[in-house]
């Protein structure tokens, strides 16, 4: 495992400590003043101190392993976990999907436990298709850009959702169950293809001095990839983002940015042999059961 790697497992391990710490420690408050109000000892100050959520946001090529690494985190902390897709959510759910169907397949992969359904992980993918879209005018509905952003925004700061009941659960036809999620942890993933260029225009690389080409023409001649190369995607900052398309709004409730690169020719090895249910180890496991052995075996 490479160092890229390493740092990558650091940051999500350190946010994800953190987001559970901070429900712990609220839980932990609770029955702190519950006991003080039936005569125990006061708290100090550091107590009334609010800790925010660390939502995290995954930028990285296709195939970098974004989605894994939500499915492995959920894993680990055994907490109900669900994959929703941003280009299938609308800012009313007028075509497609809306916020509150997100947060009801989480309360199905929570087996209906609305307490643990308020402490699972939502991954949202293809965040980086929720661009703010230029011809889009006020008076029209805004499918899949700012409009999609800002009905985002409420779940992930933290509100009481009202999910609809399914009669196919429990045959009731109307009604309502509240989830909270205020302690639900949101990643989002997306590639953010062109981001790159975005960030190489900020550290202004181009060079300077008579017979350079200007920086239109930088873009079509052998300028771009160098520039590209020298600028990791962990230089990425907020102003990146928002030139990208993305509102401030939405970028603050993500104060966690991790980013992943391609993988190296040994990496890609590894992930045909080494995991689990690695493809290698699938495509042995049917030759066996088509009595087809592979090399060396007998």
């Amino acid at each position: 495992m490479n160092l890229a790697v390493n740092l990558v497992v650091q940051v999500l391990s350190v946010a994800v400590h953190n987001h559970y710490k901070r429900i712990y420690n609220e839980s932990s408050k609770k029955c702190s003043s519950k006991s003080f109000v039936h005569g125990g000892v006061g708290t100090s100050g550091d107590d009334e101190i609010e800790l925010e959520k660390s939502n995290i946001l995954l930028i990285g090529p296709t195939g970098s392993g974004k989605t894994l690494l939500a499915k492995t985190l959920a894993r680990y902390l055994n907490v109900p976990f669900v994959i929703a897709d941003a280009t299938a959510i609308t800012q009313a759910g007028y075509s497609g999907e809306d916020v509150e169907s997100v947060i009801y397949k989480l309360l199905v992969a929570a087996d209906f436990n609305v307490e643990a359904a308020e402490r699972g992980i939502v991954y949202i993918d293809e965040v980086d298709k929720l661009t703010k879209k230029a011809e889009c005018r006020e008076d029209r509905r805004d499918f899949s850009g700012e409009g999609v952003q800002q009905a985002l925004l409420k779940i992930f700061e933290g509100t009481v959702i009202n999910v609809p009941r399914k009669r196919s659960r429990d045959n009731v036809p109307y009604g309502y169950i509240e989830v909270d999620t205020r302690n639900i942890l949101f990643i989002c993933g997306g590639a953010f293809f062109g981001l790159e260029k975005i960030v190489s225009e900020r550290h202004q690389l181009c060079p300077v001095g008579f017979g350079i080409p200007i920086c239109h023409e930088l873009r079509n001649c052998g300028w771009t990839t160098a520039l590209q190369g020298s600028c990791s995607i962990d230089a990425v900052e907020s102003d990146d983002l928002i030139a990208y398309g993305l509102i401030p709004e939405f970028i603050g409730r993500l104060p966690i940015t991790v980013g992943l690169t391609n993988l190296s020719e040994e990496q890609l090895v590894q992930v045909l042999r080494e995991p689990k249910n690695a493809i290698g180890k699938q495509y042995k496991k049917l030759f066996k059961m088509n009595n087809a052995y592979t090399r060396g075996q007998h």
